[in-house]
């Protein structure tokens, strides 16, 4: 596998189809080939080697055997006709192949057994399903991935006890098996792409998010948000029951292969990059890439458990050079009709020996604003232990066009609002709701009446104990040249900072505060889609 015989090759990284019999699901499902054919029509890069999906492939393991193969059959064929030429597929289970929603009830592997048989039907294509087998790592056959990398799996998704967990399980014995196995290989130069469903590290804004009861009945919501966390802490939210379990001893293990490692995985359905440093002499690094979901519309929340907003679905596309360079960038596109949002880079890496360098500065993609600038005003008026809030949302378009343009306003639990829309005031208990704006120049304002705590014992009544912030924030939804929050009111002396947030990536970072004349501002220009600005204030 020397250098002088390699071409460069693309990978597309799939995750988290959850294939199931709604008309959402459908919808999702049947955009995201022509997504796929676009991107691969209008954008620059080598020919696709082959697709790697890495797990949740049906939404439930209790799916109707017939029903689920005859959808992953279809969108099987969909695919590898976006596709300049049928490449090999690389199938991994995920913990909603092996458990009912992908949390309840014991390991149950018929469904997923049942895709094994299918995928020995295709004629295109190899199709290589993984898991299944005593050993949880496998070694992937040239022929059934078709790069110069060695490519290997490992089944994180089986769990024979419990009848409650989304998490998984990495087992060292396999890994050093594996290891074992690679090392008698000829080429000891090419790096490793290891596959999983689980994560080996927390993914971001991900680790601190609550497990989602929408759609459960009452007690079901009871139990996980109240109960739960009475008998085990943070036992409602996902990250104590979606993590692998071995995973700090397997990056140990990676750390030792002596060669570069990539790790593939989903689940948490967001794309995210992580470059992990090998820090013994000796030590190789390895480079950790999530894919989001190409199934799932995922809901993303600007308050603990209140749903603000979706993101789009999403697919990786990896770029490996005859050097072993690598670029990754994530793709999302619309779930109504398909259109892509520009592609976002994750990493782009040169391969030096056992490193992964970090190339260039990335440049993120030209994008055409839509909005000319995307501010909120926020004025705080005494209520005792709260802040009442006067709120002020102006969207300007660039030139005459209207812009459709959905917000919701927040408030802390308890709070109701009153929105004024020409003049006409309509009062809702339940905070939040929807805004709505789709002129070339719109204004709303709308009054919270308790909207934020002003002190820790009030923050702790609505938050919990040991709350120490309190926040105001704007989602810029669409490009803009600018986007601006602005909060006026707080006692003079205040401790205050920001943050920026990209929804895509999961990025986030401290940014500026600039106060004078009574208020705080911090701003972004110009301002991608789905970021969104936070101002904070210590309470």
């Amino acid at each position: 596998m020397g250098t002088e015989a390699r071409s460069p090759q693309r990978i597309i990284h799939i995750s988290d189809l959850h294939i199931a019999e709604t008309p959402r699901s459908a919808e999702i499902l049947r955009q995201l080939p022509s997504a796929l054919s676009t991107y691969l029509r209008t954008s620059a890069g080598p020919a696709v080697a082959s697709v790697f999906i890495t797990g949740d492939i049906f939404d439930s393991s209790d799916y109707d055997r017939t029903t689920a193969m005859a959808r992953f059959a279809d969108l099987y064929g969909s695919l590898m006709a976006a596709l300049p030429r049928p490449v090999p597929v690389i199938v991994l289970p995920g913990n909603h192949d092996r458990r009912k929603a992908g949390v309840i009830g014991g390991h149950d592997p018929t469904l997923f057994l049942a895709l094994v048989d299918a995928a020995k039907a295709v004629q295109q294509a190899p199709v290589f399903v993984a898991g299944g087998h005593r050993i949880r790592a496998e070694i992937v056959p040239l022929a059934n991935h078709g790069t110069t990398a060695y490519v290997s799996t490992y089944d994180s998704t089986v769990l024979w006890k419990g009848l409650f967990s989304a998490g998984g399980e990495l087992r060292q014995d396999d890994l050093l098996w594996l290891l074992s196995s690679l090392n008698r290989a000829r080429d000891l130069e090419a790096p490793l792409i290891l596959l999983t469903h689980h994560h080996l590290i927390p993914t971001p804004l991900t680790d601190v998010g609550r497990v989602d009861v929408q759609g459960r009945g009452s007690l079901s919501r009871l139990m996980i948000h109240k109960v739960l966390p009475l008998l085990v802490s943070n036992s409602d939210h996902e990250e104590l029951t979606m993590t692998a379990l071995g995973a700090g001893s397997a990056l140990s293990t990676l750390h030792g292969v002596r060669r570069p490692v990539v790790v593939l995985h989903g689940h948490k359905h967001y794309p995210a990059a992580r470059l992990l440093i090998g820090a013994a002499p000796g030590e190789n690094d390895v480079l950790i890439l999530a894919a989001g979901s190409a199934g799932v519309a995922e809901p993303w929340s600007l308050t603990d458990g209140r749903d603000t907003g979706h993101l789009w679905p999403s697919f990786n596309v990896i770029d490996l050079a005859p050097d072993d360079s690598l670029t990754a960038r994530t793709v999302a596109f619309s779930p109504f009709d398909g259109r892509l949002a520009p592609a976002r880079e994750l990493v782009d890496v040169r391969r030096r020996g056992l490193r992964w360098e970090p190339g260039p500065d990335a440049t993120e993609p030209a994008v055409t604003p839509e909005l000319a600038s995307n501010r909120a005003d926020f004025v705080l008026e005494d209520a005792g232990t709260r802040w009442h809030l006067r709120g002020r949302r102006v969207l300007t378009a660039l030139g005459s066009a209207p812009v459709s343009y959905v917000e919701e306003v927040q408030g802390a639990p308890g709070a109701s609002a009153t929105d004024i829309v020409d003049g006409e005031r309509r009062t809702s208990d339940a905070v939040p709701f929807h805004l709505s704006v789709s002129t070339a120049r719109s204004e709303s304002s709308y009054f919270v009446q308790n909207g934020l705590c002003k002190n820790a014992d009030a923050a702790e009544r609505a938050y919990g104990k040991g709350t120490a912030f309190e926040w105001v924030g704007l989602v810029n939804r669409v490009p803009s040249c600018e986007a601006v929050l602005r909060l006026t009111g707080l006692p003079e002396g205040a401790d205050v900072f920001a943050s920026l947030t990209d929804m895509t990536t999961g990025r986030e970072h401290v940014v500026p505060v600039a106060s004078e004349g009574g208020g705080h501002t911090v701003a972004c220009r110009p301002c991608a889609a789905r970021c969104m600005l936070r101002l904070y204030f210590v309470l």
